[in-house]
């Protein structure tokens, strides 16, 4: 995996987080495990490559 696929799935996590509706509305958890989750990867590895 590199930054750019963190990055990615950050990104679209990210939008399905601030774009929330009924229809997403029982992903919302999963979604916002995964935008978290990615927040840190992708936090981490710009702290430590750049």
């Amino acid at each position: 995996m590199n930054n750019y696929y963190y990055f990615y799935y950050f990104y679209y996590n990210y939008y399905y987080f601030y774009n929330n509706n009924n229809y997403y509305y029982y992903y919302y958890k999963y979604k916002f495990y995964y935008f978290y989750y990615n927040y840190y990867y992708f936090y981490n590895y710009y702290n430590n490559f750049h």
